[in-house]
């Protein structure tokens, strides 16, 4: 009976009994059956205290929601900065890297396990931790496993030309301008490494800026200004079939690579609309229910502006969100002022007109209001209103007009 109405409301597991709330079996089970994220976290939340000091029990938890970012935060918050709950926790997903706090954030460990399983968590790692990491791996983790092992197989004779003209650092396709650089033995490396080099190897050894550059395949150290842009190397590597190098299967030439990461692939990140977060698409969806779903009940037609943030709100039953914060400013002339409301759309289709409302009093404490009607874009757009510079805000609401 509680297993159906968690899985109805997940608000409904916080009137179990306490003998249940304690039975990990009972609680795995219910989470490994749904996955749903919003339960996943109410079991985090309402379970027993001795369920909740248990980090295998956590992380098994994590593991078994399809958004981990979402659930930790839902958990203890000193797991944030325990070392050994943060190791386990980023082996899952290398992203809750972010989500560290305190001695966990500076762990050279709990960042190297990152980085093993992702190149991409060092983007998110900041000096010097970045650069004790880089040198504390002795093979670096790729940023393309997929790739990286290709280009190690031996028996894999169609990739050698691929090998010729990547990064040895980074690994990275040498196909954009200006970006294949050469030792004077002929070595190529990436300009972003090249620049890279010198620096990281201050850092290891602790002594002063010098102006040779050490090459990364034949050691040999030679000026800066020595090392030359190949252009062939460039031109190869663009005309060449290669890996996605977010694995998601498909193979494109290096000039159209770039495209297909940015805006095509399914495994991309997507920037919340909210500009909160980025996530894979196939968890967007489920944080934009979570973090920005409709409003309750008793706040329907009267949300309280803010100020200081964005809060997004979900519109019912339609894909249109607004921000609850009212961006003000003042105009110079006739006494004015100028509201700004941002909302959005998600899709194409369907999208309805909707009448913005701003309610709220004058300079003599009576209540007035103002309507706009909005449009909405599948983008961001800004309402803008034109208010006497007495009236202070108070709510928002938006009313659906018409589909």
């Amino acid at each position: 009976m509680v297993t159906h109405a968690a899985l109805k409301n997940f608000r409904a597991l916080g009137f179990a009994s306490s003998a249940l709330l304690a039975d990990r079996a009972f609680l795995l089970g219910l989470a490994g059956s749904t996955k749903k994220v919003r339960l996943v976290a109410e079991i985090a939340k309402v379970c027993s205290n001795a369920l909740r000091d248990d980090e295998d029990f956590n992380v098994t938890l994590l593991s078994l929601s399809q958004s981990a970012s979402y659930v930790i935060k839902s958990m203890r918050p000193d797991f944030l900065e325990r070392e050994s709950f943060m190791t386990k926790a980023v082996r899952l997903d290398w992203r809750l890297l972010g989500e560290a706090r305190g001695a966990a954030a500076q762990s050279d460990v709990v960042a190297r396990e990152a980085v093993k399983k992702n190149r991409l968590a060092l983007n998110s790692i900041k000096e010097p931790l970045r650069s004790r990491v880089e040198f504390s791996m002795q093979a670096p983790a790729p940023s393309n496993a997929s790739l990286r092992e290709l280009l190690r197989s031996v028996e894999n004779r169609e990739l050698d030309v691929v090998r010729q003209v990547t990064c040895p650092v980074c690994y990275d396709l040498l196909y954009q301008n200006n970006t294949a650089m050469q030792c004077p033995n002929g070595h190529l490396l990436c300009r972003t490494c090249l620049e890279d080099t010198s620096k990281r190897r201050r850092v290891e050894a602790a002594r002063p800026a010098r102006e040779e550059v050490p090459c990364p395949t034949c050691r040999v150290s030679f000026p800066k200004s020595a090392y030359g842009r190949n252009l062939l190397a460039e031109q190869l590597a663009g005309a060449l079939p290669v890996p996605c190098p977010l694995s998601c299967g498909e193979t494109h030439f290096g000039s159209d690579l770039e495209a297909h990461v940015t805006s095509r692939c399914r495994l991309r990140r997507i920037p919340c609309f909210a500009g909160c977060c980025s996530l894979p698409q196939e968890e967007l969806a489920a944080h934009i229910l979570a973090e920005h779903g409709t409003a309750p009940v008793e706040l329907l037609g009267k949300i309280p502006v803010e100020i200081s943030e964005h809060k997004w709100w979900r519109m019912d039953e339609c894909d249109v969100f607004f921000s609850s914060k009212v961006e003000f400013e003042r105009v110079a002339i006739n006494n004015l002022q100028q509201a700004r409301v941002r909302i959005h759309a998600q899709r194409h289709q369907s999208v309805p007109i909707v009448s913005v409302e701003l309610c709220g009093h004058d300079e003599k404490g009576r209540i007035v209001g103002f309507a706009q009607t909005a449009y909405p874009d599948v983008s961001t757009t800004e309402i803008v209103f034109h208010l006497p510079a007495s009236f202070v805000a108070m709510t928002l609401a938006m009313i659906r007009i018409s589909e």
